[in-house]
Protein backbone atom coordinates (compact mmCIF):
# COMPACT_ATOMS: atom_id res chain seq x y z
CA UNK A 1 0.00 0.00 0.00
CA UNK A 2 2.72 2.32 1.04
CA UNK A 3 4.85 1.36 -2.22
CA UNK A 4 1.53 2.18 -4.50
CA UNK A 5 1.23 5.57 -2.64
CA UNK A 6 4.85 6.64 -3.38
CA UNK A 7 4.29 5.67 -7.02
CA UNK A 8 1.34 8.15 -7.12
CA UNK A 9 3.13 10.75 -5.55
CA UNK A 10 5.68 10.46 -7.84
CA UNK A 11 3.33 10.26 -10.87
CA UNK A 12 1.95 13.43 -9.78
CA UNK A 13 5.25 15.22 -9.67
CA UNK A 14 5.79 13.98 -13.23
CA UNK A 15 2.54 15.26 -14.12
CA UNK A 16 3.15 18.75 -12.71
CA UNK A 17 6.50 18.67 -14.16
CA UNK A 18 5.19 18.13 -17.55
CA UNK A 19 2.54 20.98 -17.47
CA UNK A 20 5.07 23.37 -16.16
CA UNK A 21 7.29 22.95 -19.11
CA UNK A 22 4.06 22.99 -21.85
CA UNK A 23 3.69 26.81 -20.23
CA UNK A 24 7.62 27.61 -20.53
CA UNK A 25 8.49 30.60 -22.94
CA UNK A 26 11.23 30.17 -24.52
CA UNK A 27 13.06 33.62 -26.10
CA UNK A 28 15.87 32.60 -28.49
CA UNK A 29 17.49 34.50 -31.29
CA UNK A 30 20.60 35.87 -33.21
CA UNK A 31 21.11 39.30 -33.78
CA UNK A 32 24.08 40.42 -36.25
CA UNK A 33 26.78 41.87 -34.80
CA UNK A 34 26.14 41.29 -31.17
CA UNK A 35 29.42 39.33 -30.11
CA UNK A 36 29.07 39.06 -26.16
CA UNK A 37 27.08 42.03 -25.29
CA UNK A 38 24.92 41.60 -22.42
CA UNK A 39 20.85 41.34 -23.15
CA UNK A 40 17.85 41.75 -21.10
CA UNK A 41 14.38 40.37 -20.88
CA UNK A 42 11.51 42.12 -19.06
CA UNK A 43 7.87 41.55 -18.24
CA UNK A 44 6.07 44.71 -19.27
CA UNK A 45 3.00 45.40 -17.81
CA UNK A 46 0.26 48.42 -17.89
CA UNK A 47 2.62 50.50 -15.32
CA UNK A 48 5.48 48.50 -15.08
CA UNK A 49 8.61 47.01 -16.35
CA UNK A 50 10.08 44.04 -14.78
CA UNK A 51 13.38 42.51 -15.37
CA UNK A 52 13.29 38.71 -15.55
CA UNK A 53 16.57 37.78 -16.70
CA UNK A 54 19.64 38.81 -18.38
CA UNK A 55 22.78 37.39 -20.07
CA UNK A 56 25.80 37.48 -22.43
CA UNK A 57 25.32 36.71 -26.14
CA UNK A 58 27.85 34.16 -27.41
CA UNK A 59 28.47 35.38 -31.38
CA UNK A 60 25.01 37.36 -30.87
CA UNK A 61 23.19 34.48 -30.12
CA UNK A 62 21.19 33.83 -26.86
CA UNK A 63 17.81 31.97 -25.18
CA UNK A 64 15.69 32.82 -22.03
CA UNK A 65 13.34 30.15 -20.40
CA UNK A 66 10.73 31.83 -18.24
CA UNK A 67 9.48 28.91 -16.61
CA UNK A 68 6.08 28.64 -15.07
CA UNK A 69 6.80 27.70 -11.61
CA UNK A 70 5.14 30.09 -9.38
CA UNK A 71 1.81 31.30 -9.08
CA UNK A 72 2.83 35.03 -10.95
CA UNK A 73 4.71 32.94 -13.36
CA UNK A 74 1.84 30.50 -14.35
CA UNK A 75 -0.67 33.56 -14.03
CA UNK A 76 1.51 35.51 -16.88
CA UNK A 77 1.99 32.37 -19.21
CA UNK A 78 -2.18 31.53 -18.99
CA UNK A 79 -2.27 34.53 -20.86
CA UNK A 80 -0.10 36.36 -24.05
CA UNK A 81 1.71 38.76 -22.06
CA UNK A 82 4.23 41.83 -23.73
CA UNK A 83 7.88 41.23 -23.36
CA UNK A 84 11.01 43.26 -24.41
CA UNK A 85 14.33 42.27 -25.14
CA UNK A 86 16.81 44.70 -24.04
CA UNK A 87 20.55 45.22 -25.29
CA UNK A 88 20.33 49.12 -23.91
CA UNK A 89 17.52 51.33 -23.01
CA UNK A 90 17.36 53.00 -26.63
CA UNK A 91 17.69 49.77 -28.15
CA UNK A 92 14.76 47.78 -27.74
CA UNK A 93 12.22 45.66 -29.54
CA UNK A 94 8.56 44.34 -27.76
CA UNK A 95 6.63 41.08 -28.27
CA UNK A 96 3.37 38.50 -27.16
CA UNK A 97 4.68 35.32 -25.87
CA UNK A 98 2.26 33.03 -23.80
CA UNK A 99 2.30 29.50 -22.19
CA UNK A 100 4.06 27.31 -24.49
CA UNK A 101 5.51 29.80 -26.95
CA UNK A 102 9.04 29.13 -28.62
CA UNK A 103 9.90 32.61 -30.33
CA UNK A 104 13.21 32.82 -32.43
CA UNK A 105 14.18 36.48 -33.56
CA UNK A 106 17.26 37.73 -36.09
CA UNK A 107 17.96 41.11 -36.30
CA UNK A 108 21.39 43.02 -36.62
CA UNK A 109 21.94 44.34 -33.45
CA UNK A 110 22.48 48.19 -33.76
CA UNK A 111 19.10 48.68 -33.87
CA UNK A 112 16.82 45.27 -32.99
CA UNK A 113 13.50 46.90 -33.70
CA UNK A 114 14.19 48.19 -36.61
CA UNK A 115 13.31 44.99 -39.65
CA UNK A 116 13.88 42.19 -37.40
CA UNK A 117 11.80 38.30 -37.85
CA UNK A 118 10.27 36.86 -35.60
CA UNK A 119 9.21 33.00 -35.75
CA UNK A 120 6.71 30.89 -33.50
CA UNK A 121 3.73 32.20 -32.95
CA UNK A 122 1.25 34.98 -34.76
CA UNK A 123 1.64 37.57 -32.72
CA UNK A 124 5.56 37.29 -32.50
CA UNK A 125 4.95 38.25 -35.95
CA UNK A 126 2.75 40.63 -36.15
CA UNK A 127 4.43 42.52 -33.65
CA UNK A 128 7.21 42.85 -35.62
CA UNK A 129 5.15 43.93 -38.92
CA UNK A 130 4.19 46.68 -36.80
CA UNK A 131 8.10 47.57 -35.19
CA UNK A 132 8.72 47.46 -38.81
CA UNK A 133 6.51 49.96 -40.96
CA UNK A 134 6.82 52.46 -37.44
CA UNK A 135 10.59 51.83 -38.51
CA UNK A 136 9.82 52.70 -42.15
CA UNK A 137 8.13 56.10 -40.63
CA UNK A 138 10.60 56.83 -38.10
CA UNK A 139 13.75 56.71 -40.80
CA UNK A 140 11.29 59.44 -43.20
CA UNK A 141 10.94 61.86 -39.87
CA UNK A 142 14.77 61.61 -38.43
CA UNK A 143 15.71 62.17 -42.43
CA UNK A 144 13.17 64.94 -42.83
CA UNK A 145 14.15 66.72 -39.42
CA UNK A 146 18.13 66.90 -40.44
CA UNK A 147 16.74 69.10 -43.72
CA UNK A 148 14.93 71.35 -41.67
CA UNK A 149 16.79 72.23 -39.27
CA UNK A 150 19.62 72.87 -42.29
CA UNK A 151 16.90 75.11 -43.27
CA UNK A 152 15.34 77.19 -40.30
CA UNK A 153 15.82 80.71 -42.45
CA UNK A 154 14.09 78.53 -45.83
CA UNK A 155 9.97 78.93 -45.45
CA UNK A 156 9.25 76.82 -47.72
CA UNK A 157 11.42 74.06 -47.39
CA UNK A 158 10.37 74.45 -43.83
CA UNK A 159 6.16 74.33 -45.62
CA UNK A 160 7.26 71.49 -47.50
CA UNK A 161 8.69 68.92 -44.55
CA UNK A 162 5.78 70.11 -42.48
CA UNK A 163 3.43 68.64 -45.68
CA UNK A 164 5.08 65.51 -46.26
CA UNK A 165 5.44 64.69 -41.98
CA UNK A 166 1.82 64.99 -42.14
CA UNK A 167 0.72 62.98 -44.63
CA UNK A 168 3.82 60.31 -43.68
CA UNK A 169 1.27 60.19 -40.16
CA UNK A 170 -1.84 60.01 -41.76
CA UNK A 171 -0.60 56.84 -43.88
CA UNK A 172 0.85 55.62 -40.44
CA UNK A 173 -2.36 56.00 -39.03
CA UNK A 174 -4.19 54.73 -41.68
CA UNK A 175 -2.27 51.70 -41.87
CA UNK A 176 -2.73 51.12 -37.92
CA UNK A 177 -6.19 51.30 -38.42
CA UNK A 178 -5.60 48.52 -41.28
CA UNK A 179 -3.68 46.33 -38.84
CA UNK A 180 -6.16 46.81 -36.26
CA UNK A 181 -9.07 45.40 -38.11
CA UNK A 182 -7.24 42.74 -40.14
CA UNK A 183 -6.55 41.47 -36.83
CA UNK A 184 -9.38 41.78 -34.43
CA UNK A 185 -8.70 38.99 -32.17
CA UNK A 186 -5.01 39.37 -31.66
CA UNK A 187 -3.36 40.85 -28.83
CA UNK A 188 -1.20 42.94 -31.21
CA UNK A 189 -4.28 45.05 -32.16
CA UNK A 190 -3.34 46.57 -28.78
CA UNK A 191 0.17 47.52 -29.49
CA UNK A 192 -1.10 49.20 -32.64
CA UNK A 193 -4.09 51.16 -30.65
CA UNK A 194 -1.46 52.96 -29.03
CA UNK A 195 1.84 52.73 -30.89
CA UNK A 196 3.27 56.45 -30.49
CA UNK A 197 6.12 58.80 -31.93
CA UNK A 198 7.63 61.63 -29.77
CA UNK A 199 5.11 60.63 -27.33
CA UNK A 200 2.68 61.74 -29.89
CA UNK A 201 0.14 58.76 -30.49
CA UNK A 202 -0.77 57.91 -34.27
CA UNK A 203 -4.58 57.10 -32.87
CA UNK A 204 -6.10 59.41 -30.03
CA UNK A 205 -8.21 57.59 -27.35
CA UNK A 206 -10.55 59.97 -27.37
CA UNK A 207 -11.12 60.96 -31.36
CA UNK A 208 -10.98 57.21 -31.84
CA UNK A 209 -13.52 55.87 -29.34
CA UNK A 210 -15.41 53.87 -30.79
CA UNK A 211 -12.48 51.47 -32.33
CA UNK A 212 -11.52 51.39 -28.70
CA UNK A 213 -14.49 49.83 -28.00
CA UNK A 214 -14.47 47.19 -30.74
CA UNK A 215 -11.03 46.12 -30.08
CA UNK A 216 -12.03 45.88 -26.22
CA UNK A 217 -15.04 44.22 -26.43
CA UNK A 218 -13.73 41.22 -29.39
CA UNK A 219 -10.12 40.86 -26.85
CA UNK A 220 -12.54 40.32 -23.47
CA UNK A 221 -14.04 37.42 -25.55
CA UNK A 222 -11.13 35.79 -25.57
CA UNK A 223 -9.09 37.06 -22.89
CA UNK A 224 -11.50 38.51 -20.32
CA UNK A 225 -8.47 38.23 -17.53
CA UNK A 226 -5.57 39.71 -19.41
CA UNK A 227 -4.18 42.88 -17.94
CA UNK A 228 -4.42 44.94 -21.09
CA UNK A 229 -7.66 44.11 -21.77
CA UNK A 230 -8.66 45.67 -18.42
CA UNK A 231 -6.28 48.11 -19.05
CA UNK A 232 -8.59 48.99 -22.05
CA UNK A 233 -12.15 48.67 -20.54
CA UNK A 234 -10.68 50.95 -17.58
CA UNK A 235 -10.05 53.47 -20.64
CA UNK A 236 -13.60 53.30 -21.93
CA UNK A 237 -15.28 54.01 -18.70
CA UNK A 238 -13.17 56.73 -18.01
CA UNK A 239 -14.18 58.33 -21.26
CA UNK A 240 -17.84 57.18 -20.24
CA UNK A 241 -17.83 58.93 -17.23
CA UNK A 242 -16.47 61.96 -18.23
CA UNK A 243 -18.76 61.98 -20.99
CA UNK A 244 -21.36 61.61 -18.71
CA UNK A 245 -20.31 64.79 -16.50
CA UNK A 246 -19.84 67.12 -19.50
CA UNK A 247 -23.32 66.21 -20.47
CA UNK A 248 -24.62 66.97 -17.15
CA UNK A 249 -22.65 70.00 -17.13
CA UNK A 250 -24.24 71.04 -20.33
CA UNK A 251 -27.90 70.38 -19.20
CA UNK A 252 -27.67 72.98 -16.06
Amino acid sequence: MKRCFYILLAFSFLLSACRNQDNDIVFEGDFQGGGNALVRLCWVGVNETVALDSMHMKNGHFAFTVKANNEESEKRASTPMLYQLQLSENNTLKTIAKGGDHLYFTANADKIASFYHAKGSEDAVLCAQLDSALSVFIQKAEEWYVVYQQNMENDEVRAGIDSNYMQAVEAHTAYLRDFIQKHPESLSTFMAFYQSYNRRFFLNTEDNFGMLSEITQKLKQRYPDNPYVVFMQERINLIKFKKAQEKRHDTH
